[in-house]
């Protein structure tokens, strides 16, 4: 049900699988742009399981997992499944993540290690040095890539942006530099709920959306 989404999100999806694969061998933009996006979509993906109480986990980690194991999980996979290419680079990683670390197994939260806090990723946001926002930015196109997959598929989100439409990485950058400057008190939550109380107080759900419970 997961993967029958792609079709529905590769209009609004930051990269295809092959996009962001090329951009994951580039020494230039591993770190500002691979890295936190697929961080985002990993960090997404297990907040939805534990925020979206209907939603089991999808994969289930029982070793230590950082941004260079995300790397290698990605390429990995689009390697082994070349008939991915064109895919929306989420929907590869969902994949690839369920393929490597299938449940039930023993599962040790405080062992990943891919959990930026707010106040990181606030100073990245707020920064006049484009590397910063770039990673900034491609953190957040991650977690809302992730959410539109997910949403997609369950017919449930948190966050409403119109049909076939994805808010701009810019937008997500200032909107987030915005909500922590705002909040002094909240900078040492988990970059992932920061994001999501972003996404909701800028793109609300109307009541006809029923969005699960979340942060706030």
């Amino acid at each position: 049900m997961l993967l029958s989404a792609q079709t529905m999100i590769a209009n609004t999806a930051s990269y295809s699988a092959a996009a962001l694969a090329r951009i994951c061998d580039l020494e230039e933009t591993i770190d500002a742009h691979c890295k936190p996006y697929l961080a985002g979509v990993f960090e997404e993906t297990v907040a939805i399981s534990v925020y979206d109480r209907g939603n089991q986990n999808r994969f289930c980690i029982g070793s230590t997992l950082d941004d260079r194991d995300l790397v290698s999980i990605f390429i990995d996979w689009v390697g082994d499944h070349p008939d991915s290419i064109d895919s929306p680079a989420v929907s590869a990683m969902a994949a690839a993540l369920i393929d490597r670390y299938p449940c039930p197994m023993p599962v040790d939260r405080t062992r990943i290690k891919v959990r930026p806090a707010t106040w990181v990723l606030g100073q990245k946001c707020d920064s006049a040095n484009q590397r910063d926002r770039d990673i900034c930015r491609h953190y957040l196109l991650g977690v809302v890539d992730t959410s539109l997959l997910y949403r997609e598929a369950r017919n449930r989100g948190y966050f409403c942006v119109p049909a076939f439409t994805s808010p701009s990485g810019e937008e997500l950058v200032n909107a987030f530099a915005r909500w922590w400057e705002r909040n002094p008190g909240k900078h040492h939550y988990p970059a992932v709920n920061a994001a999501r109380a972003v996404l909701t107080e800028r793109f609300p759900c109307g009541p006809q959306d029923k969005p699960p419970r979340g942060p706030r």
